[in-house]
């Protein structure tokens, strides 16, 4: 039975440079981004409504599931059975798999919502095999690398606002603080990733037990069929890691920006080892910056001291 694992991050947190790393060993097999089936077949893992014909259409033109190396009627095929949305998304990456890398025994899903959706797929899984990679970088890089990258369908910015980011990044951050199992995930820090690229990378492979076999000299599965249009995101894929990206985003971003992302992520930065940095800001906006954080902080506490109380 092939063992399943998803990687979790936040755009632009150097997902695609360790999914590129990982797809060298022989016994991995990374699918090609495809948020679309998280949208489908992950939100609701347990239901076993039939998709309308509208939705099959829908599905089929996803301009990146689209570039999937499976005949279009056999996806068509695998979507119409009255299967759970979470054995329809098996189907589909283990088709994928067997056409591409038969012999692989672990394939890697990835995708910015999967964190989020874990509890609810690991409750549907049926007793298949499933793993967690959840990735974490510096926001302060995460939202300069947005800032400066181009999203491919609307050819603009992925974000250009230091508070949305902040919450996006938080609410994530959360999750790997509050509620990550051991024996099921493995969270590794971008950073780490670079400076000490093999440490990391037999670490992760520790983790998802497999030989630690690479073909390190050879292109990645990744490389040879991610879309063209999604290329001009990954220019360093291929790359010797720079560390000097890690610290790029203290020339890139002005003092607002820093501070309002130092201010709303402080003290989820302090727990993953991410220092502050000095920097001159005017005394009432940094004020008013506080205030609204210390309100967002309280709702967060809020809302999960009654969720623990609903789960009891």
């Amino acid at each position: 039975m092939e063992r399943i694992v998803f990687l979790s991050y936040i755009n632009r947190s150097g997902s695609t440079y360790l999914a590129n790393k990982l797809s060298k060993n022989p016994n991995i097999f990374v699918c090609p981004e495809a948020e679309i089936l998280i949208s489908f077949f992950l939100v609701d893992p347990s239901s076993k409504v039939k998709l309308s014909n509208r939705r099959i259409n829908y599905l089929m033109k996803d301009p990146k599931f689209k570039h999937w190396a499976i005949d279009e009627n056999h996806k068509i095929r695998i979507v119409s059975e009255v299967n759970s949305n979470l054995e329809k998304f098996l189907t589909i990456i283990i088709s994928l798999k067997e056409k591409l890398k038969p012999k692989a025994e672990i394939i890697i899903f990835q995708g910015t919502m999967l964190r989020y959706l874990f509890s609810r797929i690991i409750k549907n899984s049926k007793g298949h095999p499933i793993k967690m990679i959840n990735l974490i970088r510096d926001p302060r890089a995460v939202f300069q690398s947005q800032k400066q990258s181009l999203d491919s369908s609307s050819n603009i910015p992925m974000n250009t606002s230091p508070r949305r980011f902040s919450n996006e990044w938080c609410k994530y951050s959360n999750l790997l603080v509050d509620d990550t199992d051991d024996s099921s995930e493995i969270t590794v820090k971008y950073e780490e990733m670079i400076t000490n690229e093999n440490r990391v990378y037999y670490k992760v492979i520790d983790f998802l037990e497999v030989n630690h076999k690479v073909q390190s000299e050879t292109p990645s599965d990744l490389n040879n069929i991610i879309p063209g249009s999604q290329r001009h995101l990954h220019p360093l894929i291929n790359k010797r890691p720079d560390s000097n990206r890690i610290k790029r985003w203290e020339k890139l971003l002005n003092n607002y920006e820093i501070n309002e992302i130092q201010e709303g992520c402080g003290l989820l930065m302090q727990k993953f080892n991410y220092t502050k940095t000095d920097i001159n800001v005017n005394r009432i906006k940094l004020f008013f910056v506080r205030i609204y954080w210390a309100c967002q902080r309280y709702y967060y506490l809020v809302i999960k001291y009654f969720r623990k109380v609903i789960q009891k």
